[in-house]
C-alpha cells in the first residue's frame, strides 16, 4: 500500500480576515491563539464529557472521532516528570521547548544542556527519565483554527515516521521537470483514534499534499511567522498540554499508508 502523496491542482490562497476596526473590544481582550487538542485515553484528566477514543478540543470542549489537520510548525521537546505514577495536574521536574536548552520558566534545570543531562540518556538498560516529544502547530482543515499536538512515549516514533514521510515527498517533488517547491503546511493528514489494550492508539491516515498548496502560507504566516515577530511566547501554551503528556507516554502511535 502507498500513501496518497499525490500531485494536485493549484488553486487560490486562504484569505485572512479584513483588518477593519474593532469598536467592541473584543480583539482587546480575545487574541486568537493556538490551544490543545488532547488524546483521550481512560487515564485523562477533564476529558469534559468526551469519551476515550475521542480527540478533545480542550477550547472548544468540542469532541471528534476523526479531526483532519494540516500542519504548520514541528519542534522536537524534552519533559521530565516526577518519579513514580501519573497524578493530574502534577508538573514537570524539567523540560525543554527544543530539546537543545531547558526552558526559561523551569526554576531548577537539570542541566545546562539537554545533550549530557544525565536524566536525557539511557543507564543501566533502562529509558532515559526524561521523555522526548515531537509538538506539531496544526490547523484544523475546515475551521483553519490553530491547535496544538503532542506525542510522546511509544506515539513518537510513528509521528517522526510522519514527518519524514512529509519532507522525502517534498525533496522528490522539488527534483521534478518543472520543479515543485512545497511546505510543511501543503499536507494534511487525518487523525484518529483506535483502542489497543487498555487505552488507545493514534493512527495517521490519508497522509497527502493538499489540493491547492499555498492555501495555508497566510495562515502559516499569521500564527508562525508573524507571532515569531511580535515575541509571542508559545510558552504557556505548551505549559497547559504539558502534564497531560506524563498520560501519552503509555499509548502507542501507528503510522499508516493509505
Amino acid at each position: 500500500m502507498t500513501n496518497e502523496l499525490a500531485v494536485q491542482q493549484y488553486g487560490s490562497a486562504v484569505a485572512l480576515p479584513p483588518q477593519v476596526q474593532d469598536m467592541s473590544g473584543l480583539s482587546d481582550v480575545a487574541k486568537l491563539k493556538p490551544t490543545n487538542l488532547t488524546l483521550i485515553q481512560p487515564m485523562t484528566f477533564d476529558a469534559q464529557g468526551g469519551r476515550p477514543g475521542q480527540i478533545l478540543d480542550e477550547l472548544t470542549g468540542r469532541v471528534y472521532d476523526t479531526v483532519t489537520v494540516v500542519p504548520l510548525k514541528v519542534a522536537k521537546q524534552r519533559v521530565l516528570f516526577p518519579p513514580g505514577d501519573y497524578v493530574a495536574g502534577v508538573k514537570p521536574l524539567c523540560r525543554s521547548n527544543d530539546s537543545i536548552l531547558p526552558s526559561t520558566f523551569i526554576e531548577f534545570p537539570q542541566h545546562k544542556t539537554c545533550k549530557g543531562c544525565p536524566m536525557s540518556v539511557w543507564a543501566g538498560g533502562k529509558p532515559s527519565p526524561c521523555k522526548q516529544k515531537l509538538k506539531l502547530l496544526v490547523v484544523m482543515k475546515d475551521n483553519g483554527l490553530p491547535r496544538w499536538l503532542q506525542f510522546g512515549g511509544k506515539s513518537y516514533s510513528p509521528a517522526q515516521s510522519l514527518m519524514d514521510n512529509i519532507a522525502q515527498d517534498i525533496h522528490i517533488k522539488s527534483k521534478l521537470t518543472p520543479p515543485m517547491y512545497l511546505k510543511l503546511h501543503d499536507y494534511c493528514f487525518d487523525l484518529s483514534l483506535e483502542k489497543s489494550g487498555t487505552n488507545y492508539v493514534a493512527r495517521f491516515k490519508k497522509i497527502q499534499q493538499i489540493a491547492n498548496p499555498g492555501e495555508f502560507g497566510p495562515l502559516f504566516q499569521q500564527f508562525v511567522i508573524d507571532a515569531y515577530n511580535t515575541g509571542e511566547d508559545d510558552e504557556q501554551v505548551a505549559a497547559t498540554a504539558v502534564t497531560e503528556q506524563a498520560v501519552a507516554d503509555v499509548v502507542t502511535a501507528e503510522f499508516v499508508n493509505v
